[in-house]
Protein backbone atom coordinates (compact mmCIF):
# COMPACT_ATOMS: atom_id res chain seq x y z
CA UNK A 1 0.00 0.00 0.00
CA UNK A 2 1.11 3.59 -0.90
CA UNK A 3 1.41 5.41 2.21
CA UNK A 4 2.23 9.16 1.11
CA UNK A 5 1.59 11.16 -2.15
CA UNK A 6 5.71 11.38 -2.62
CA UNK A 7 5.41 7.25 -2.71
CA UNK A 8 2.09 7.33 -4.86
CA UNK A 9 4.06 9.86 -7.29
CA UNK A 10 6.90 7.79 -7.62
CA UNK A 11 5.01 4.26 -8.47
CA UNK A 12 2.56 6.59 -10.89
CA UNK A 13 5.63 8.79 -12.42
CA UNK A 14 8.62 6.48 -13.01
CA UNK A 15 11.49 8.26 -14.05
CA UNK A 16 12.22 8.41 -18.03
CA UNK A 17 15.39 6.78 -19.40
CA UNK A 18 16.64 10.21 -21.52
CA UNK A 19 18.01 8.55 -25.06
CA UNK A 20 21.82 9.85 -25.89
CA UNK A 21 22.06 11.88 -28.24
CA UNK A 22 24.60 11.52 -30.93
CA UNK A 23 27.23 13.89 -29.74
CA UNK A 24 29.74 14.76 -30.31
CA UNK A 25 29.07 14.37 -33.81
CA UNK A 26 31.23 11.59 -35.58
CA UNK A 27 34.89 12.60 -37.09
CA UNK A 28 35.47 13.10 -40.63
CA UNK A 29 37.81 10.37 -41.87
CA UNK A 30 38.40 11.44 -44.86
CA UNK A 31 38.86 14.81 -46.85
CA UNK A 32 36.44 16.12 -49.42
CA UNK A 33 35.19 19.39 -50.49
CA UNK A 34 32.97 20.44 -47.81
CA UNK A 35 35.24 19.22 -44.53
CA UNK A 36 38.87 18.53 -43.81
CA UNK A 37 40.15 15.31 -42.37
CA UNK A 38 39.29 15.49 -38.44
CA UNK A 39 36.58 18.06 -38.68
CA UNK A 40 33.44 17.33 -36.60
CA UNK A 41 30.37 15.51 -39.25
CA UNK A 42 27.46 17.23 -39.00
CA UNK A 43 25.79 15.60 -41.33
CA UNK A 44 25.94 12.81 -44.08
CA UNK A 45 28.00 13.40 -47.16
CA UNK A 46 25.20 13.81 -49.38
CA UNK A 47 24.44 17.20 -47.62
CA UNK A 48 26.41 20.41 -48.74
CA UNK A 49 27.72 23.10 -46.74
CA UNK A 50 26.29 26.06 -48.06
CA UNK A 51 28.34 29.57 -47.45
CA UNK A 52 28.21 33.20 -47.82
CA UNK A 53 30.67 32.05 -50.56
CA UNK A 54 29.00 29.25 -52.35
CA UNK A 55 25.56 30.42 -51.85
CA UNK A 56 25.18 32.25 -55.26
CA UNK A 57 26.59 29.17 -57.32
CA UNK A 58 25.06 26.48 -55.25
CA UNK A 59 21.78 27.67 -54.43
CA UNK A 60 20.44 31.07 -56.59
CA UNK A 61 21.95 29.25 -59.99
CA UNK A 62 21.41 26.13 -59.28
CA UNK A 63 19.62 24.25 -62.04
CA UNK A 64 18.02 21.51 -59.02
CA UNK A 65 15.88 22.49 -56.80
CA UNK A 66 17.08 23.53 -53.62
CA UNK A 67 16.34 22.76 -49.96
CA UNK A 68 18.45 24.77 -47.37
CA UNK A 69 18.21 23.75 -43.32
CA UNK A 70 19.13 27.05 -41.75
CA UNK A 71 20.78 25.76 -38.42
CA UNK A 72 23.22 26.37 -35.66
CA UNK A 73 25.20 23.77 -33.58
CA UNK A 74 23.83 25.06 -30.37
CA UNK A 75 20.46 24.60 -31.31
CA UNK A 76 18.72 21.32 -29.50
CA UNK A 77 15.64 21.15 -32.73
CA UNK A 78 18.36 21.59 -35.19
CA UNK A 79 19.74 18.95 -33.88
CA UNK A 80 17.07 16.48 -33.65
CA UNK A 81 16.15 17.28 -37.19
CA UNK A 82 20.15 15.81 -38.79
CA UNK A 83 18.76 12.66 -39.35
CA UNK A 84 15.85 13.96 -41.29
CA UNK A 85 17.85 16.00 -43.49
CA UNK A 86 19.85 13.54 -43.69
CA UNK A 87 17.39 11.16 -45.19
CA UNK A 88 16.17 13.52 -47.99
CA UNK A 89 19.38 14.00 -49.34
CA UNK A 90 20.01 10.06 -49.88
CA UNK A 91 16.02 10.01 -51.42
CA UNK A 92 16.34 13.04 -53.07
CA UNK A 93 20.15 12.17 -54.61
CA UNK A 94 20.80 13.83 -57.98
CA UNK A 95 17.32 15.35 -57.75
CA UNK A 96 17.80 17.53 -55.59
CA UNK A 97 20.09 19.60 -53.80
CA UNK A 98 20.43 19.59 -50.01
CA UNK A 99 22.71 21.66 -47.82
CA UNK A 100 22.90 23.20 -44.19
CA UNK A 101 23.59 26.65 -43.54
CA UNK A 102 24.75 27.74 -40.60
CA UNK A 103 23.16 30.81 -39.24
CA UNK A 104 25.61 31.75 -37.23
CA UNK A 105 28.88 31.56 -39.45
CA UNK A 106 26.55 33.27 -42.69
CA UNK A 107 24.73 35.59 -40.22
CA UNK A 108 24.51 37.80 -44.03
CA UNK A 109 22.33 35.09 -46.04
CA UNK A 110 20.08 34.67 -42.77
CA UNK A 111 19.44 38.11 -42.20
CA UNK A 112 18.84 38.26 -46.21
CA UNK A 113 15.55 35.49 -45.74
CA UNK A 114 14.61 36.95 -42.48
CA UNK A 115 15.13 33.82 -40.55
CA UNK A 116 13.91 34.78 -37.19
CA UNK A 117 13.95 31.35 -35.73
CA UNK A 118 15.70 28.12 -36.45
CA UNK A 119 15.78 25.31 -37.69
CA UNK A 120 14.08 26.50 -40.85
CA UNK A 121 14.04 25.36 -44.11
CA UNK A 122 13.85 26.95 -47.33
CA UNK A 123 13.11 25.10 -50.56
CA UNK A 124 13.95 27.07 -53.75
CA UNK A 125 13.62 26.96 -57.50
CA UNK A 126 15.19 28.51 -60.27
CA UNK A 127 16.52 31.70 -58.67
CA UNK A 128 16.77 33.35 -54.95
CA UNK A 129 13.44 33.40 -53.65
CA UNK A 130 12.12 30.68 -51.70
CA UNK A 131 9.25 28.57 -53.43
CA UNK A 132 8.22 27.47 -49.72
CA UNK A 133 9.46 27.60 -46.15
CA UNK A 134 9.26 25.46 -43.01
CA UNK A 135 10.20 26.66 -39.54
CA UNK A 136 10.52 24.40 -37.23
CA UNK A 137 11.07 20.98 -36.03
CA UNK A 138 8.96 19.02 -38.81
CA UNK A 139 7.96 15.11 -39.83
CA UNK A 140 9.97 13.89 -42.60
CA UNK A 141 6.77 13.04 -44.75
CA UNK A 142 6.34 16.85 -44.73
CA UNK A 143 9.33 17.82 -46.39
CA UNK A 144 8.81 15.27 -48.52
CA UNK A 145 5.19 16.34 -49.87
CA UNK A 146 6.87 19.78 -49.67
CA UNK A 147 9.84 18.60 -52.15
CA UNK A 148 7.10 16.28 -54.22
CA UNK A 149 5.37 19.40 -54.80
CA UNK A 150 8.33 21.64 -55.86
CA UNK A 151 9.89 18.85 -57.87
CA UNK A 152 6.18 18.76 -59.92
CA UNK A 153 6.08 22.58 -60.81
Amino acid sequence: MLTSLEEYCRFAFPPRQAKPLDWPPPIMEQENDNFKKGDLRMASANVLEFTSQNWEQEVVKSEKPVLVDFWAPWCGPCRQLGPTIDNLASKYSGTVKVGKLNTDDHQDIAVRYGISGIPAVLLFKGGDQPKERLVGFQREDVFVKALDRLIGT
